[in-house]
């Protein structure tokens, strides 16, 4: 299975197919009405981490808020793992492009140290929060790839 979004009447959801590419499965469009980006398989394949902002439409100018959900694939529930909210920062907090590292630890690029730019940092998968950041620079670190 292959786990996209894809942008289906101005909302992004995450779609499930099959490597032969007969079925597919959209995995969000009944949950809200909220887009979700960048999906990535838990070690288990049972959970998906994805990014999803808090809002369906922003102004402009108006900072993102956007977090890391993981949805269950048994069970359909979906939690929020960084949990930051529109009162945080006057600039948006971005918690974005999840790695899983193991069952219990992803990796994410964020700004929730309250800097204009992004850390590396690991969070918990359970939705206990953020458990420690591994980069700390005055630009940004991103896209977290783990070997």
């Amino acid at each position: 299975m292959i786990a996209y979004t894809s942008v289906r009447e101005s909302k992004s959801d995450i779609i499930l197919r099959d490597l032969s590419g007969n079925k597919s499965q959209n995995l969000t469009e009944t949950i809200d009405n909220l887009d979700r980006w960048k999906p990535a398989w838990s070690p288990d394949g049972r959970k998906i981490a994805f990014e999803k902002p808090t809002k369906i439409v922003y102004s402009p100018g108006e900072p993102l808020f956007v977090n890391i959900h993981t949805l269950d694939l048994d069970t359909g529930l979906e939690t929020n793992l960084t949990n930051t909210d529109a009162s945080n920062k006057e600039f948006g907090i971005w918690n974005g492009t999840p790695y899983w590292i193991d069952e219990n630890n992803i990796a994410i690029e964020s700004n929730v140290a309250e800097e204009p730019w992004t850390d590396i940092w690991v969070i918990d998968s359970n939705g206990n929060g953020f458990i420690k950041s591994l980069t700390s620079s005055s630009g940004d670190d991103g896209y977290p790839f783990v070997w």
